[in-house]
C-alpha cells in the first residue's frame, strides 16, 4: 500500500486562503520540548516489519537530529533497504519524531481493518524515537475527534521534540525487541 502523510501547515494555509477555516484546532494534547532528559533506551534504528518482505527503518542521522526513512524496494530478484525519498522533490524523508502507538485493530475482513481509539484508556503503550533515544510510555484520545494524549512512566505529558512526527499504529500484540546496543526491531501482529 502506499503511504499517507501530509503537511499540517500546508493544510491550514490552504484552509485559511479558502476561508473556510472557522477554528484553530486545539493541540492541548500534545507537549514539546527540544531537550530530552530522561530516556529508557538508545535507538539509532527501529525496523518494522509490517508484512511479509515488507519492512521500514527508521535510522537516526545525529547530523540533523532526525530519523531518516529506509524502505524495502525489490529490484531483479533481490530485496534490499534504500532510503526513500519525496516523490515531488527528491528530498529524504526525515522526521524529528517517531511515535508508535500500540492498538487494537478491528477486522471487517482480510483487507478492511479499523483501529480502535479506546476512547479514555490511558493504558495503551506507546514507544517515542526522538534525538537518538528510545521512551517507553502510553497514550489516549478523550473521543475519536480529539487529539492524542502521551504520557510518561510517571503519568506526566510526554514530551515530542519540535518538528515532524511520523505516527505508526500497530496490533497490540506487535513486539518490540531491542535486538543489539541502539538498534531496535518491531513486527506488526493482529494475533
Amino acid at each position: 500500500g502506499e503511504n499517507t502523510f501530509v503537511d499540517t501547515a500546508a493544510l491550514r494555509t490552504h484552509a485559511s486562503e479558502a476561508k473556510e477555516l472557522i477554528e484553530t484546532i486545539d493541540l492541548l494534547g500534545f507537549t514539546f520540548d527540544p531537550r530530552l532528559s530522561d530516556w529508557d533506551a538508545d535507538a539509532e534504528t527501529l525496523s518494522l516489519q509490517y508484512a511479509d518482505f515488507s519492512v521500514m527503518e527508521w535510522r537516526f542521522d545525529s547530523e540533523t537530529d532526525q530519523y531518516v526513512l529506509y524502505q524495502d524496494f525489490a529490484d531483479q530478484g533481490s530485496i534490499t533497504i534504500v532510503q526513500s525519498s519525496d516523490r515531488a522533490d527528491g528530498s529524504r524523508i526525515a522526521f524529528e519524531n517517531v511515535l508508535v502507538l500500540f492498538a487494537n485493530y478491528i477486522e471487517y475482513n482480510p483487507t478492511m481493518y479499523d483501529v480502535d481509539f479506546r476512547e479514555g484508556d490511558h493504558n495503551q503503550r506507546a514507544l517515542l524515537l526522538r534525538d537518538g533515544k528510545l521512551i517507553h510510555g502510553t497514550w489516549s484520545a478523550a473521543d475519536p475527534f480529539s487529539p492524542i494524549n502521551l504520557f510518561g512512566k510517571t503519568g506526566a505529558s510526554l514530551a515530542l521534540k519540535p518538528g515532524r512526527t511520523w505516527i505508526i499504529f500497530v496490533g497490540t500484540t506487535s513486539k518490540a525487541a531491542q535486538t543489539s546496543g541502539s538498534e531496535w526491531e518491531l513486527v506488526f501482529s493482529l494475533q
